[in-house]
């Protein structure tokens, strides 16, 4: 429980949480890049056609 309050703040500030139970490490993995592609990828133009 000490850790948990001790990295409560860091915590707060994360833009996704992904939930870990009963996954494997490959899973895991997968959900954080795919996470991480969300994150990162550019926004749709609003007229459709993308950028430029």
């Amino acid at each position: 429980m000490e850790l948990l309050s001790q990295r409560e703040g860091r915590y707060a500030q994360a833009h996704t949480q992904i939930d870990t139970t009963e996954l494997t490490v490959d899973q895991v993995v997968n959900k954080i890049l795919k996470a991480m592609g969300d994150l990162t990828a550019p926004s749709p133009s609003p007229s459709g056609r993308g950028r430029g």
